[in-house]
């Protein structure tokens, strides 16, 4: 296959990765844990994933297993095989080593795409650099988890609605999962991944009206207030900041004016603080906060749908979340992201002590 790659060589917190024809393109946040991007790109590489799989050194078998699993769907092709590659490498399949992927597959748009992914901060022009605002996204996964936990039994009543071409496997969504929760969510974010722009706000909030669930409509524009916010931040130069649209940064030391460092850090506290949630957090929120701390979906479904108790299947969570995100995992994204899952009372007493 035609490689486009040259060569590529660090630069402070970016890589800059030099293509056949002499263009250079800059990566900023290179070590981003890759599966952050899949639902991103996921439909816009669509039939070639299997350039994209060759180019990850998948062989043809396992190229035709996974096929043969989603016959009926190439976006949920390309999720299996993305996942799969994650499973394998781990924390080495980061943003770079996709886009390099992508590149060499000659998917040049898509790999382009992840560098403009709204979920990403740019600066405001407006500022002389100090502040830093999130672009809004019209992205409806924010508030996905919500809508499907209220709906429950009625997340059915969405399809039609919702799906009038008949693309999603409802079946299949059934067989997976007993559960109200499960099958709505699967349901809404298969609708999201597979109609992408077309998946909006306005739509499903109309399509909840029309099955007589005003009160989920309603909650919506309030899950999506909750979520902005504008952060100031230090610039510096050759870097570049990846923000979860509802998660804020870690208060450093420095601009504690010396406090304490993040509990986070220190196994002792860490501890503490993930023995004080899993005693506390709903059952029913694990698998809600599990994504949200935006551990791969598949490992978040093997740890809820095992038969430990509910503090285990938790603490289980926080590790990976640990293990996995390092740096990135502060005590300021954790208190967030249980805001974001409306357990106010554990954050505001974590914040208290």
């Amino acid at each position: 296959m035609f490689n486009p790659l040259t060569f590529i060589h660090f630069v402070a917190r970016t890589f800059e990765i030099s293509l056949y024809n002499g263009e250079t393109v800059r990566v900023n946040n290179p070590d981003s844990p890759a599966q952050r991007y899949f639902n991103l790109i996921i439909k816009d590489i669509g039939a070639e994933w299997k350039d994209l799989a060759r180019v990850l050194d998948f062989d043809q078998t396992r190229i035709k297993t996974i096929k043969a699993n989603n016959s009926l769907d190439v976006n949920d092709q390309c999720a299996e095989m993305l996942h799969v590659q994650h499973n394998t490498k781990g924390k080495s399949f980061n943003k770079l080593e996709l886009i390099k992927a992508l590149y060499k597959a000659n998917l040049a748009a898509v790999a382009e795409k992840i560098n403009i992914d709204p979920d990403e901060i740019t600066q405001d022009p407006g500022n002389s650099g100090s502040k830093i605002n999130r672009q809004q996204s019209t992205d409806t996964t924010e508030y996905l988890f919500d809508v499907a936990d209220k709906l429950q039994e009625d997340w059915i009543k969405l399809v039609p609605k919702l799906d009038r071409e008949g693309k999603i496997d409802i079946k299949k969504i059934q067989n997976k999962s007993n559960d109200h929760f499960d099958r709505g969510f699967e349901f809404l974010d298969k609708w999201h991944g597979i109609y992408g722009k077309s998946a909006t706000k306005n739509k499903l909030k109309a399509a909840l009206k029309v099955i007589k669930r005003a009160d989920v409509a309603d909650e919506i524009d309030n899950t999506i207030t909750g979520g902005q916010s504008t952060m100031a931040v230090s610039s510096a130069p050759n870097t570049a900041t990846t923000i979860d649209s509802s998660i804020k940064p870690a208060i450093t030391t420095a601009e504690q004016g010396g406090r304490a460092t993040d509990p986070i850090k220190d196994e002792g506290r860490r501890r503490e603080i993930f023995m004080y949630i899993a005693d506390r957090i709903k059952s029913k929120k694990l698998k809600e906060f599990g994504r949200k701390l935006k551990l791969d979906p598949n490992d978040v479904d093997d740890i809820t749908g095992t038969s430990d108790v509910r503090f285990d299947k938790c603490i289980h969570l926080l590790e990976t979340w640990y293990t996995t995100f390092a740096s990135e995992a502060t005590f300021d994204v954790l208190l967030s992201v249980l805001k974001s899952c409306k357990e106010t009372l554990i954050a505001d007493e974590l914040k208290k002590n």
